[in-house]
């Protein structure tokens, strides 16, 4: 996972903290388990992953601060806080206090914070979970609805961070910058800005109390 690897090319640290109930992914490093109900060490979840692969990840539980106080004492040593901020195993979760108290530990720690927003980026608010919950991560990762349809995945974050990969640190992959995709998702993305209708059962752009769905009632500007 390229969050991964720039949040350690940057930091010159290992460990990766994670969530318990997340997805991240195929990555082989990112399928974990807790090795026991109160044990945050990594265990592989699926067979054919070497344990070595995730030697250097813990899982902690969400929306605990039992997680804040691990983070408080390992600062140290986290390269960064991989974070689901809605789970899509517990969409009904949506922790806005921890997540902020993480914000502010992880940069008391100088620890990066990285968002995994394939799931809540543009639908939950133009913005993501990030800006729904006013929290702003150091790297962020982007999937699925930002291609209208074409596959895509896209990495943002700040600057200093981001320059691993222009500087050569972290390489890009072989299917990256594709055309048709950034064409797709610059389209998408950049669409004319809708107006929404005005409802009482809504909120947001029209779309059900709640709901992370993308608007459905609303009319060209």
């Amino acid at each position: 996972m390229t969050m991964m690897r720039l949040a350690r090319a940057h930091s010159g640290r290992d460990t990766i903290a994670m969530f318990r109930n997340a997805y991240h992914g195929h990555f082989d490093s990112t399928l974990v388990n807790p090795t026991g109900i109160n044990d945050i060490s990594a265990a592989p979840m699926a067979i054919g992953i070497p344990a070595g692969l995730v030697h250097d990840v813990i899982v902690l539980p969400y929306a605990d601060n039992r997680a804040l106080a691990e983070i408080r004492s390992r600062g140290s040593s986290l390269a960064a806080v991989l974070v689901e901020p809605v789970q899509n195993r517990r969409p009904d979760l949506h922790p806005v206090e921890f997540l902020r108290e993480l914000r502010d530990i992880t940069r008391s720690q100088d620890v990066l914070l990285a968002f995994d927003e394939v799931l809540t980026g543009f639908r939950i608010h133009p913005g993501g979970a990030a800006a729904h919950f006013g929290v702003t991560p150091d790297i962020v990762s982007y999937a699925k609805v930002l291609g209208g349809g074409m596959p895509i995945g896209v990495v943002a974050g700040r600057a200093d961070v981001m320059n691993r990969v222009d500087g050569g640190t972290t390489p890009p992959g072989h299917r990256s910058r594709t055309p048709p995709a950034h064409s797709a998702a610059i389209r998408w993305r950049w669409r004319p800005r809708v107006r929404c209708c005005a409802n009482s059962a809504t909120t947001g752009c029209g779309s059900p109390a709640g709901s992370m769905r993308a608007p459905t009632t609303c009319a060209p500007n």
